[in-house]
């Protein structure tokens, strides 16, 4: 007897990411698997043992400088400043660089770093993207954190499919 968990990494307007790291533990450890995204950002785990605990999580580090630019900074600088703040609780977790929950002067530094090629990371073990579960609500989109970054099943008895992330970078 087996189940399965499956669903796709993509953000609200329908373009996927493939190539993520998808990684399924068990709540005791026995069990770890890690899987990519397709093409289509599709990702699935079938030989799952039914009644056990587990938790699906979403990683990437890649492209890190993809899609980030001094408008980046010329944005965070007047959100910090309080002259266009951010509408989109996904565009605070973006502008949280240094991942440390707020957005910061700090921010701006390491991001400034990354675009010149002082550094090659982001601080703190901050990868390229974050992802949300796609089911999760945000109680306060100007103060996200801490958001649901895991699917989790304390007791796994049938398949799971729609078990969505949305990347955010």
């Amino acid at each position: 007897n087996i189940t399965s968990v499956s669903g796709r990494v993509a953000n609200n307007s329908g373009g996927t990411l493939s190539d993520v790291d998808v990684v399924i533990k068990s709540e005791n450890g026995e069990y770890t698997k890690a899987v990519k995204t397709s093409a289509s950002g599709q990702y699935s785990f079938n030989t799952l043992t039914p009644n056990r605990g587990y938790e699906v999580a979403a990683a990437s580090n890649k492209d890190i400088l993809n899609g980030v630019s001094t408008l980046d900074l010329v944005m965070i600088q007047r959100h910090i400043l309080g002259i266009t703040t951010f509408d989109q609780a996904t565009k605070i977790i973006a502008a949280d660089a240094d991942n440390n929950e707020k957005i910061t002067a700090a921010d701006l530094v390491s991001l400034r770093k990354l675009i010149l090629g002082i550094t090659v990371d982001l601080p703190n073990g901050q990868h390229s993207y974050r992802f949300v579960a796609a089911d999760h609500t945000f109680d306060n989109p100007q103060s996200p954190f801490p958001f649901k970054e895991t699917h989790k099943y304390a007791n796994l008895t049938s398949a799971k499919s729609n078990q969505n992330f949305i990347p955010v970078k």
